[in-house]
């Protein structure tokens, strides 16, 4: 009961431990053995509540009797540590079908012993612990050999533990521990447990090696491994040893990957399509250093990897991976689908499928479009023929410009309400009236997702699910203007990008503005044709001011916007172009655009938040003077109040005072753009912009920090003052668990992420991690109002007063009730100061 079977204090537990551990190191051997027997048996009997601490209690005990100063082990530690094997082994015949090592008590307990002995000791002082442990294994390696694989797996637990404690500083031999792992993969019988342990064991000792070890034996064991293992189960060791970064991954596991991709593409390639996809974003595989770091030979200089080609007989190379990604892009597919399907989250917290979504069935329009993204993500990394490359993703930029134009026109009854919201900006009172009345329309509605069913929608509704279309297509741009620079013919190259250049401009972007993906995809591109341009040293002509005269009417509603990335993106698009003059009739060129994309490409931080507010400052002085050309009228207003949408206070004081230098230079302009901004805080479908709804933003923020978790180093609780877990070997374990599950399983959850990540580019963790506070952007606008928009309102009293009461009815309650028991208070107390005395 000292030891924690009854509630105890744990000095108490630990003045237990300490004093019976001196009689139990006089036991004799035979006596030992029965001593740990007894004890177990009352560790099985313990009632679930306490188990946890009796089992920690009798960790210390055994620890107490094994341990001496000076990081010693007592003379007595190895006979205590045979005792407990044994003990293992003899409960280990009685728990042969019950389940994983961490449920049985007694492995527990064990592995609690060794870890805190070889906290205890150095390196040196450890081998008497390795012997004992290696003697074991080699005794019960017999019996597995006779057809006995489960008596092994609770000593290849232990030794796996055992490999990454303290990062693997307590093993002095790793030859003869690879030697000894070897042999578990040469059984002829295996189970589960065992092929699970082993594989622990193997991914522990990669982690841990030296490069000399993996040299010579290590490479042998991995070739058993691959060759005896199915598929799932090298492909989560190989994620495993990825997500924990090893060094060596470039060298030894990406060609295991590649011989292992080739081998088995045509019968799992949605497996391995996914497997790519997680290995690529994880940023292991990079280009080898000048230094010959990173050298891999499967890996090109530019950081691509190469596949082999096929071979002319079939056989080993009978597939060449990197045709077979771009004849997997060339599919047809049914793109008008994606509008009709309902794309809800996964229940259950994550595990569960997409409603309606069949991860089995290939031809499934959601599964095509999570695995076109996949497809694209891998195929930027791997060594393809570039003119081929490029006339792929050219022919697929085509077929998903054909299916957004026509899910537009299918879309067309609910685009006047949902699309420019142009009667809501820049119509004036009555025309905001009539629109504000449409978005009440049930079909605008149910086009929103505005249902029963909304907070489960990974988009808003039908009109918003065209989005990952549209994302796609920026992606495609975007590899399609970083393959253009690689071609050796110049001129096909700037064709190619001019068709894609002109082909997005006229048929999506007027339909589709609001997306950072596309308007990144078309910086790309437009970077690209000015590089070739100025290659040539001839102009081109995309990127004219007449161009820039018809772009910007139409993505300036994204300078308002509050996404950042959108916002920037959306900048350096229009920084591109030649712009305008200014109007002093001095011929230079107006910076407004310029100075925008700058202060949106500096952070908001301590350190940065003043060059930020220096460009908005600089801004503030064009837009008053005058002298800023009509077409550029809206930039300075929309970005300066974007900037209270930042999560960062001292934003909004320098942003306030710009917009009132404004207010005071321009009222009507100052008017103009605060007024549309708090219009849209009537409704809150007027805030709705394209892409990820809120319910799927915190879902991509969960994942992220469930991956974050499994790789961190977390500090461990300690038992009465002593390490009883190791932070590196729990990192491992909970990564090996989480990627083999994820490997075995079917390929519906990656589908899910990836079906998510769809409404973004690169920037999507970024995106799904951004919260608007619209109380407080709301609440701002009506201070700037107040405090500096007095002669601007004078003329528009009616719809201010207007707008301010109906931010006290939903945001303080001030309703009519409201406000007669407020009048009924005043009269009483009118009524007490009058009455006679």
């Amino acid at each position: 009961p000292l030891l924690g079977m009854e509630k105890q204090k744990p000095n108490v537990r630990r003045f237990a431990a300490e004093s019976l551990a001196f009689l139990i190191r006089k036991l004799r051997a035979d006596s030992l053995q029965r001593f740990v027997a007894h004890v177990v048996a009352d560790l099985n009997g313990c009632v679930d509540t306490r188990k946890v601490d009796f089992r920690d209690g009798l960790a210390l005990l055994f620890f107490e009797c094994m341990r001496q100063v000076n990081s010693q082990l007592h003379s007595r530690a190895a006979g205590t540590l045979t005792a407990l094997l044994r003990e293992m082994s003899a409960q280990q015949q009685q728990e042969e079908a019950a389940g994983a090592l961490e449920d049985r008590a007694v492995y527990v307990l064990v592995a609690s012993v060794l870890k805190l002995c070889l906290h205890h000791v150095q390196r040196d002082t450890a081998q008497q612990l390795w012997a004992v442990l290696t003697m074991e294994f080699d005794a019960h390696l017999g019996r597995a050999q006779r057809m006995e694989p489960h008596s092994l797996v609770a000593l290849t637990g232990l030794l796996a533990t055992a490999t990454v404690v303290r990062k693997g500083s307590r093993v002095a031999d790793y030859a003869g521990l690879f030697q000894r792992c070897r042999s578990t993969f040469e059984l002829a019988s295996e189970g589960e447990l065992l092929a699970y342990e082993r594989l622990r064991w193997l991914t522990a000792l990669l982690m841990q090696c030296g490069v000399a070890e993996m040299v010579g034996i290590g490479r042998v064991l991995l070739d058993l491994a691959v060759e005896r293992e199915p598929l799932e189960r090298i492909l989560g060791m190989a994620l495993t040893l990825a997500r924990l970064q090893w060094p060596q991954w470039p060298q030894i596991m990406l060609p295991y990957a590649v011989q292992l991709t080739v081998k088995h593409w045509q019968a799992d390639r949605l497996r391995l399509l996914l497997f790519w996809a997680t290995v690529f974003q994880l940023g292991l595989v990079q280009p080898p250093s000048a230094s010959g770091a990173g050298l891999s030979a499967v890996l090109t200089r530019r950081g691509h990897v190469l596949f082999p080609a096929a071979a002319a007989g079939g056989g080993a190379c009978g597939v060449n991976v990197a045709r077979e990604l771009l004849a997997w892009l060339a599919e047809p597919v049914a793109w008008g689908d994606v509008v009709r399907h309902p794309m809800a989250l996964p229940a259950g917290g994550g595990e569960g499928e997409f409603r309606g979504f069949d991860s089995t069935d290939e031809a499934a329009v959601c599964t095509q479009l999570a695995t076109r993204s996949a497809v694209l993500e891998v195929i930027a990394r791997v060594a393809v023929d570039t003119p081929e490359l490029m006339r792929s993703l050219e022919a697929f930029a085509q077929e998903l410009t054909q299916a957004i134009v026509a899910v537009t026109q299918e879309l067309a009854p609910v685009n006047a309400v949902l699309g420019g919201s142009a009667g809501q900006e820049e119509g004036g009172e009555e025309e905001g009236e009539e629109a504000a009345a449409a978005w009440a329309d049930d079909e605008a509605a149910q086009a929103l997702g505005q249902d029963a069913e909304k907070a489960g929608r990974l988009y808003w509704g039908a009109y918003h699910q065209a989005a990952p279309l549209v994302s796609l297509l920026g992606r495609t741009l975007r590899l399609l203007a970083d393959n253009a620079l690689q071609m050796a013919a110049a001129a096909e190259a700037s064709a190619l990008l001019h068709r894609a250049w002109l082909r997005t401009l006229d048929n999506v972007v007027a339909a589709h503005p609001a997306n950072a993906a596309l308007m990144d995809g078309l910086v790309q591109v437009g970077s690209a044709l000015q590089f070739l341009a100025s290659a040539k040293a001839q102009p081109t002509t995309a990127l004219g001011g007449a161009q820039l005269a018809s772009l910007l009417p139409l993505v300036e509603r994204n300078l308002g916007s509050f996404q950042a990335a959108l916002r920037l993106t959306t900048l350096q698009l229009l920084a591109l172009f030649e712009q305008q003059p200014m109007g002093d009739g001095s011929g230079g060129r107006c910076e407004m655009i310029s100075m925008a994309a700058a202060l949106e490409a500096t952070d908001a931080g301590f350190d940065t938040h003043k060059d930020r507010m220096n460009h908005l400052r600089r801004m503030a002085v064009f837009a008053c003077n005058g002298n800023v050309p009509a077409l550029y009228r809206n930039v300075f207003p929309r970005v300066a109040l974007a900037q209270l949408s930042v999560n960062f206070r001292p934003v909004w004081a320098d942003a306030t005072a710009q917009l009132a230098r404004l207010a005071a230079a321009a009222p009507e302009l100052f008017w103009a753009s605060t007024w549309r901004l708090l219009r849209r805080f009537d409704d809150e479908r007027r805030l709705i912009e394209p892409g990820l709804t809120p319910a799927a933003k915190a879902w991509l923020r969960a994942r992220a920090a469930e991956c974050a978790a499994q790789t961190a180093f977390g500090a461990q609780p300690k038992v009465d003052g002593h390490a009883l877990e190791c932070p590196n070997a729990v990192r491992l374990a909970r990564v090996f668990a989480a990627d083999r599950a994820q490997a075995s399983a079917a390929p519906g959850a990656r589908l899910q992420e990836l079906m998510a990540r769809a409404g973004g580019a690169e920037g999507a963790a970024a995106a799904a991690t951004e919260r608007v506070d619209y109380a407080n952007v709301q609440r701002l606008l009506l201070r700037l109002l107040a405090d500096h928009g007095v002669a601007a309102a004078e003329r528009h009293s009616r719809p201010l007063v207007r707008a301010f009461l109906s931010f006290a009815r939903h945001a303080l309650d001030w309703t009519a009730a409201f406000y007669r028991r407020g009048q009924v208070a005043d009269d009483l107390e009118l009524g007490a100061a009058c009455a006679p005395r």
